[in-house]
């Protein structure tokens, strides 16, 4: 078979090394064909995020060597056409249906599409057909260390190759093994050969701008006849921070399904756009994903797809939800199916309701709507509605910033080290209820509070714009919020107004919300204790201080004091509509009365009225 010739047959365009097609590259793509045809090495790395084009890029690449032949290597079987099709598309033949036990391909074919899977099965058999010049690509190459032994498999069938190109949406392993082919620093960091990141992307108008959405809750579960109730902002142990998230994205209670409304009501609003835009949701399991189909098709009135990936059909049924004819549904509901590589253009929306939580698998995840379509409008913004679960909304904070992935035996135990599978959940574990309230946004990596984001939205409604403005608005908020001075505030149910000319000293006034302060944190605390029994009181303590945002009360200003009475006004009188009997044997309602009057008292404040 002759050599496979840079661009044979087609016009010579805008890379220096390549030939590429006219019209064909990016920017990225032109530069990064330069440096990679201008490496001496036999491998390379390219980092580029998830919706870039890489696997376009990597085609011209394997055309500009002039190897024999081509091996692709990916994730899932899926993902094996999808290369073919982009192979195709630069003059260059690969049969994504090859299988082990053909031995050899076509003489005509200009190589194979395998997986991961397939090379760790017969690893000499590949090694064989390298007699030929090879160039070998290896997609999201991380999965090399997905199974003990498929970095020693890929070794043994690809060291003689030619070249080897290795790709990645992130560098990052959850098991923090090394990755084969891949260069590190002194410090064991990966040293991708060329990156192009999410920041980039968006600007150069190859992705679309990512905002996350965020709802909060108080969440019941029980686990052995025992009740726990937490809200996200409760630090907890690992089970239970498990057992939370495992509450809020369970059907039968209600913050799932008000993500998935919020959800659906803003595709709908893009559809009349983007006439075929489509949302995502990630589910846990198949059961899960089951009972979230279920559910959307209440909501939505409309059938969704819905994705397993050990069903028949599987794959056909992604192709064609990702075609978009007049009558495919607008809502795909999938486990891990199309967290990675799989090609559906007009997802714009997704609801992250799964509870894996690593760094890779959410990166990954969210990438699946990042991608910019040409024909879709310039302002076209990419939305996640998700729990406010701290962990994620770490993640997604750190979606825009660009890191290398450290790997040693510590990296990542915050965001990588996923737990083992059912961990926070046994037979008798039960999810119970959700008190769901707006969490806030996430946008450019900046987390703007909920009532940022309200204020945002009432000046948007009053200048007549549309929510395409939204960030920009919200950076004015804060810096108007942040740069002005404190301006009197109207009376509230909590404190009354601060400073008030009341005639009692300042010293005075922050001793007394600091006593009736404490006095209504213990009786939180035995009020949660009441329906938790393993809630403790330095519990309280910690998190009444996380509401007013200082690490020890005594060094809280009275606006700070203002916020903690108010958030324990509001955590009582929800706890005690939520568990009225324990409540009155406790007597909390009595409680709230007695200490708001010693305050007013001792203030002169305005006293918080009943109820």
């Amino acid at each position: 078979m002759p050599r496979l010739q840079p661009a044979q047959g087609r016009p010579r365009v805008v890379s220096r090394t390549t030939g590429a097609p006219a019209g064909a590259l990016r920017r990225w793509q032109a530069a990064f064909l330069d440096q990679h045809a201008a490496e001496p090495g036999p491998d390379f790395l390219l980092v580029a995020t998830p919706g870039a084009g890489k696997t376009l890029a990597a085609c011209h690449a394997a055309r500009a060597v002039g190897a024999e032949q081509v091996i692709v290597v990916c994730p899932t079987v899926a993902l094996r056409a999808q290369w073919a099709d982009a192979a195709d598309a630069v003059g260059l033949h690969l049969d994504p249906r090859w299988r082990n036990a053909d031995g050899s391909w076509h003489q005509e074919v200009g190589g194979v599409v395998v997986t991961y899977q397939q090379v760790a099965s017969a690893p000499d058999l590949f090694a064989h057909h390298l007699r030929r010049p090879t160039f070998v690509v290896l997609d999201e190459v991380h999965h090399a260390g997905d199974q003990a032994t498929w970095g020693t498999a890929l070794r043994a069938a690809f060291d003689g190759a030619h070249r080897r190109l290795a790709l990645s949406g992130t560098p990052f392993r959850s098991d923090a093994r090394a990755i084969p082919y891949v260069r590190y620093d002194a410090d064991r960091r990966c040293a991708p050969d060329y990156v192009y990141g999410y920041g980039e992307a968006v600007t150069d108008g190859a992705c679309r701008p990512l905002v996350f959405r965020l709802l909060d809750a108080t969440l019941r579960w029980r686990v052995d006849e025992q009740q726990t109730i937490a809200a996200f902002a409760d630090e907890l142990g690992p089970q239970d921070d498990a057992r939370r998230l495992r509450t809020a994205i369970d059907p039968a209670t209600p913050l799932l399904p008000q993500m998935l409304r919020d959800a659906d009501a803003l595709l709908v609003k893009a559809r009349a756009v983007v006439d075929d835009a489509a949302g995502l949701v990630l589910c846990d399991d198949r059961t899960h994903a089951r009972a979230v189909g279920a559910l959307l098709r209440t909501i939505t009135g409309e059938k969704p797809a819905v994705v397993v990936s050990d069903e028949a059909g599987a794959h056909a049924r992604i192709e064609r939800f990702a075609r978009g004819a007049a009558a495919a549904p607008r809502w795909l509901v999938a486990v891990n199916m199309v967290s990675e590589g799989v090609d559906v253009p007009r997802l714009i929306v997704a609801v992250y309701a799964t509870v894996k939580r690593t760094d890779l698998f959410f990166r990954q995840a969210v990438g699946r709507i990042v991608r910019r379509r040409a024909q879709d409008p310039a302002d076209a913004i990419a939305t996640v509605y998700m729990p406010a679960d701290p962990t994620l909304k770490q993640l997604a904070e750190r979606v825009e910033v660009e890191l290398r992935q450290q790997v040693s035996d510590d990296v990542g135990a915050d965001f990588d080290a996923e737990p083992p599978p059912g961990f926070g959940r046994r037979a008798d574990f039960e999810a119970l209820d959700a008190e769901v309230e707006a969490g806030g946004m996430i946008i450019a990596g900046i987390h703007y509070r909920r009532d940022e984001v309200e204020a945002s939205r009432r000046l948007l409604r009053e200048l007549g714009q549309s929510e395409r403005s939204l960030r920009s608005v919200l950076e004015f908020v804060r810096r108007e919020r942040v740069g002005s001075a404190p301006t009197p505030e109207v009376p509230n149910r909590t404190t009354g107004t601060p400073g008030s000319p009341s005639g009692v000293p300042t010293h005075r006034r922050i001793d007394a919300k600091r006593h009736a302060l404490d006095r209504l944190a213990r009786r939180w605390a035995e009020l949660r204790r009441a329906i938790d029994p393993t809630y403790t009181w330095p519990k309280a303590q910690s998190r009444v201080n996380r509401a007013m945002g200082v690490d020890r009360r005594a060094d809280a200003s009275e606006r700070q004091l203002d916020d903690g009475l108010a958030f324990l006004h509001s955590e009582l009188s929800k706890l005690a509509q939520m568990y009225p009997e324990e409540a009155e044997r406790l007597r909390i309602p009595g409680s709230l009365e007695a200490i708001d009057n010693r305050l007013h008292a001792a203030t002169g404040l305005i006293a918080p009225s009943s109820g």
